[in-house]
């Protein structure tokens, strides 16, 4: 094999959606680090113009990433049922479609099978990670005259050892597809120095939001392939709350305990999406610019396990076609939570297994200079809620968020139970009829009035493609 240009670029911010290979590592990532050492983080990459992308392309893949999305949270939930977790799954899908490109036999069967990818799928999976990041910029509301900045972090990058002889076409199909290519750096001599480079990276990527990605001691001298991936958001409302409608409020735990927290309020005549189904209540709420919703789902009280279990592929999607435009009391709680997750023990519980076994893994397209094998999958995410939106006052996130950190083991996923038929009504719908007992006054009856002072699931949405760029739990505001 010709061995392609090795281009070093930094501080170049590509329009990227994600980089894959062995070892998917994901965290919010997108621009190489000035200064560093001449072989950390230089870029391989194939001399081809990348093709334009549209969001239709991202649209026909969007049943994928949700029922992808959905088997990954449960495997996750499995491990660790009383923790906070949030994932961005397009990063995470991304990078594990490019070491889908470049595998065969039951390695490649076994990843399409569990990113729900038929044969030619690759292309929509770079149009949905590409077309993410083009949701940043300056957004106003010609009604309210409202303006301010959204900001959307999804990149990936794969990451090699130095001297390492890429495949021609997988590396021309990386800068094609997904206008991207493949990073170095010396994991044999100095695995140390390779993950100071490789968190320092990802940090001035994220803006300092995801930092640091790679514990001590998690690379050695013979890991050859990884990849980073992660998803950061910052977006405003398109109707702040009133900070005057905050107040402190107990909020219940998964196991009954109580701990307080801000509670913010708002009563939304036109802005809001409402739906309701067996056991739940959701709640929708634009940014600024009306590109990305929030939703929150709220199950009823003692029955959040039941429907988090139930709610799969499918009927996260049938759940946001239900939403409809209904007047709304919402009282939400400000919650930061960064989620540090390491993925493979949950990607081999879900049937990802010949990628991960070096005598067995089959990634021969991406070099034939030795048997190579995924050494794990690391992601990492932030997301917070305040009155302003998310992230939108720019407030240190090291010094606010409450963080959890999740490593997966191999564990059997829980069977889907039948998925709650979601009415879409919403107008009449009450996930909980009374507010605390402190606070402003009492809810209008002629509203849905929503109180989130249990555990919630949180979704993030592109409208635009209809694919999920956030999807977790909050089960505790606080950690």
């Amino acid at each position: 094999m010709r061995r392609p240009e090795e281009v070093h670029r930094p501080g170049r911010r590509r329009r990227r959606g994600a980089l894959g290979a062995p070892f998917a590592v994901l965290a919010t990532v997108g621009a190489l680090l000035a200064g560093c050492a001449p072989d950390q983080g230089r870029e391989v990459t194939a001399d081809v113009e990348a093709v334009p992308v549209t969001a239709g392309q991202a649209r026909t893949v969007a049943d994928s990433l949700w029922a992808f999305t959905a088997d990954l949270h449960r495997a996750l939930v499995d491990r660790d049922p009383q923790a906070n977790a949030v994932v961005s799954p397009v990063p995470v899908a991304a990078g594990l479609t490019q070491a889908w490109s470049g595998a065969a036999g039951a390695t490649r069967e076994q990843l399409g099978r569990v990113l729900h990818l038929d044969e030619g799928d690759e292309a929509a999976m770079a149009a949905a990670a590409r077309t993410l990041p083009q949701r940043s910029g300056a957004r106003a509301d010609d009604e309210t005259g409202r303006e301010g900045e959204v900001t959307v972090m999804t990149p990936s990058s794969l990451w090699a050892q130095r001297a390492t002889t890429f495949g021609e076409p997988w590396l021309e199909g990386l800068a094609e597809t997904w206008d991207t290519g493949v990073r170095v750096t010396d994991f044999r001599s100095d695995p140390e120095a390779a993950r100071r480079t490789i968190n320092e990276w990802m940090a001035e990527a994220s803006a300092d939001y995801l930092d640091p990605l790679l514990d001590r001691g998690s690379l050695d001298q013979f890991t050859r392939f990884l990849a980073t991936s992660g998803a950061v958001l910052r977006a405003p409302w398109s109707d702040p709350f009133d900070r005057r409608d905050t107040r402190l409020a107990d909020f219940e735990r998964l196991d009954g305990t109580l701990v307080t927290v801000p509670l913010m309020r708002r009563v939304e005549d036109t802005d809001a999406r409402t739906a309701s189904g067996d056991g739940w209540t959701a709640v929708e709420l634009p940014y600024l610019g009306e590109e990305l919703h929030v939703t929150v789902v709220l199950p009823d009280e003692g029955r959040f396990g039941e429907i988090e279990a139930s709610l799969d592929g499918p009927a996260l999607e049938q759940l946001r076609a239900a939403l409809r435009r209904t007047p709304v009391d919402v009282s939400v709680p400000q919650f930061a939570v960064t989620s540090q997750l390491r993925l493979d023990d949950a990607l081999r519980t879900l049937g990802v297994v010949d990628a991960f076994d070096r005598g067995v893994a089959d990634f021969a397209d991406i070099t034939a200079d030795e048997a190579l094998a995924l050494s794990g999958v690391a992601h990492q995410t932030f997301l917070a809620l305040d009155e302003e939106g998310t992230e939108a006052s720019g407030s240190a996130p090291r010094t606010t968020t409450t963080s959890t950190t999740t490593t997966t083991s191999t564990t059997s996923t829980t069977g889907s139970t039948a998925a709650p038929s979601p009415t879409g009504e919403g107008s009449t719908t009450t996930a909980v009829a009374t507010p605390p007992s402190t606070g402003p006054a009492t809810p209008d009856p002629a509203r849905t009035t929503v109180v989130v002072d249990r555990p919630f699931l949180v979704l993030v949405t592109d409208r635009a493609t209809g694919i999920p760029l956030f999807y977790g739990r909050v089960v505790s505001p606080r950690g």
